[in-house]
């Protein structure tokens, strides 16, 4: 595959901001980079956090190597950051969004964090009819192009870009090229998948208070979906739902205020001496 130039911007870097004793670990979707939680961690960075947030192998500068990649490399990437944050600060919080939410989930049960939060969370493409659809699909198209005939100059899709790549530039032929020509094995699919559906079997084991971030006209990650997901959690969740799509983290949206404070209200009681749970 061809090396894209703007992955080399510093916003689609992994980061580590050095703060305060309470950590937080965020795990960027699929196929994002950590320009996509940015905006978490400097809310949470600005009120003494220390925040981390690693790129996930075969994104960002490693795309050539996405289509190598198996969901236990995206899993064990996480997990070492959590370990080393647990190790290293007195708590742990745990943010993943859209396919880092299934991440979080996986690691979560194995290393439970003192607190988790999922925006947007993903655990399946579609309902149980695609799934038993695609089963049937992959065996005539062993890969396909996502995006071989998308319109770049549609505003919808420039917003939804942007919104990843923060500093995409659809108008350039190179890129276009890239995303057009681009071939996705159905293997990375079922990579993907099974990612979502062992989340959703992690949930049952999880018991830390957890806080679930949902747009409510979410076309990508459907809000039915997250309901479902809910039910499976054996601890105790809050539920924040917004009028929004599934640019949960996207600053110029006019619900973000309302993002932002309901993450720091969920992670304040960690900075505090005796942290309080009210559902």
């Amino acid at each position: 595959m061809t090396e894209i130039s703007f992955f080399r911007e510093e916003i689609y870097q992994p980061f580590y901001w050095q703060g305060g004793r309470q950590a937080a670990l965020l795990v960027h979707g699929f196929p994002g980079t950590p320009a996509e939680v940015r905006p978490l961690a400097e809310a949470l960075f600005a009120q003494g956090w220390t925040v981390q947030a690693p790129l996930l192998p075969g994104f960002g500068t490693q795309i050539d190597k996405l289509f190598d990649q198996t969901r236990e490399n995206w899993l064990t990437a996480v997990s070492e950051a959590h370990a080393t944050l647990r190790t290293n600060h007195d708590a742990v919080l745990l943010v993943g969004y859209s396919m880092g939410g299934a991440i979080a989930l996986n690691v979560a049960a194995q290393q439970p964090p003192d607190r988790l939060v999922l925006l947007a969370p993903f655990w399946r493409i579609g309902t149980e009819v695609h799934q038993a659809i695609w089963q049937g699909v992959k065996r005539f198209i062993p890969e396909f192009q996502l995006f071989k005939r998308v319109d770049f100059t549609d505003p919808r899709m420039q917003k939804a870009f942007s919104t990843v790549f923060p500093n995409i530039d659809l108008e350039d032929s190179e890129i276009q090229t890239f995303l057009q020509e681009m071939r996705v094995p159905a293997r990375l699919v079922d990579e993907v998948l099974a990612l979502g559906l062992a989340a959703k079997e992690a949930a049952g084991q999880i018991h830390t208070p957890t806080l679930v971030i949902q747009g409510s006209i979410d076309q990508t990650i459907p809000p039915k979906a997250t309901h479902l997901l809910l039910r499976e959690l054996a601890g105790q969740a809050r539920y924040v739902e917004v009028a929004t799509g599934h640019a949960l983290t996207d600053v110029e949206t006019a619900v973000w205020p309302q993002i932002k404070r309901a993450l720091l209200d969920f992670a304040k009681p960690l900075q505090a001496d005796t942290p309080t749970w009210n559902p």
